[in-house]
């Protein structure tokens, strides 16, 4: 008999509530046992299948280790693993045992029953731009996972800003333990080559602190550290992407193609010396030039 450890068995996918019931449908078409909703009143699901009955812990059946259970793919809202899981759901499991707990800790306790801790292999969060706040109770809940692999889906990966990134980092980068780069360092690991040790301490949890987010630093030099970061861990989905199968279907091909204006704004003379001026204060922040094609920007 084969069996898989146990954090290797399991697959998670968060998505928005607004979107709960169109996954829903997708599993009740697909009749697939090891697809699992973990949502909603419990009390309403009795005698579903497609329904994670109660609440997960380590004893749910699927984390026996089994090789049977390694396909399984358990979907939930971002509200409800962190209603259930998250620093409340914590909080109030140490009111009841008497002990104090810091609901912005960096970890969980050991012992809490619905600690899910390592159990996942595979965690896909879609809109992640929901965790961009460092603190929140849904980031502190996710990042408690500890799922080996992470993948954040993303239009909009800097809501706010490019700090916005600060937040990703406990899910998408490891900590290596080293000391912070040298500032004469900076400049060869920016442009370190995939597999090196410089690669390394660059995707990690130490630089983008330390050397991307440290105060001090100016924001366009944050934006040009980050870029070279984010070229290591980002794939980019544009409007011609597509993903080809065997069977010769592709996912992606009936996406319409974009529709472009380009409107000319009427300035008074007062108005267009204005935007020249602040146009050539700013331009060369926004845009950043092309090495292959002089005069083209990015």
């Amino acid at each position: 008999m084969e069996f898989y450890s146990q954090e290797t068995v399991a697959f998670i996918l968060h998505i928005i509530n607004s979107f709960k019931k169109r996954y829903k449908a997708a599993i009740n078409r697909n009749k697939d046992n090891h697809l699992k909703i973990y949502h909603g009143d419990g009390r309403r699901q009795i005698g579903a299948t497609v329904f994670v009955q109660g609440r997960l812990s380590k004893d749910y059946n699927c984390f026996s280790g089994h090789l049977k259970n390694a396909d399984t793919v358990i979907i939930t809202s971002y509200h409800t693993l962190e209603s259930r899981h998250g620093p409340q759901a914590v909080k109030t499991w140490c009111i009841k045992k008497d002990r104090f707990f810091d609901t912005k800790a960096k970890t969980i306790p050991t012992d809490f029953p619905q600690s899910l801790k390592g159990m996942f292999e595979l965690a896909v969060f879609d809109e992640a731009h929901y965790l961009r706040n460092n603190f929140s109770g849904q980031t502190l809940a996710y990042t408690w996972l500890e799922a080996r692999f992470n993948l954040l889906l993303s239009a909009t990966p800097f809501f706010n800003s490019i700090r916005d990134f600060s937040s990703y980092t406990k899910l998408l980068l490891p900590a290596c333990g080293r000391d912070t780069a040298h500032g004469n360092n900076i400049p060869a690991l920016l442009t370190a080559k995939p597999g090196s040790s410089e690669e390394q301490y660059l995707c990690s949890q130490e630089f983008v602190n330390n050397c991307v987010f440290e105060k001090g630093i100016s924001d366009m030099e944050c934006a040009v550290r980050l870029r070279a970061v984010i070229i290591h861990l980002m794939v980019r989905r544009i409007k011609a992407s597509e993903i080809p199968f065997r069977n010769g279907h592709k996912i992606g091909t009936d996406i319409p193609p974009s529709i472009r204006r380009i409107k000319e704004p009427e300035f008074t003379p007062a108005e267009r010396n204005i935007y020249r001026d602040i146009e050539l204060t700013h331009r060369r922040h926004l845009f950043i030039k092309d090495k292959d094609h002089p005069g083209r920007y990015r």
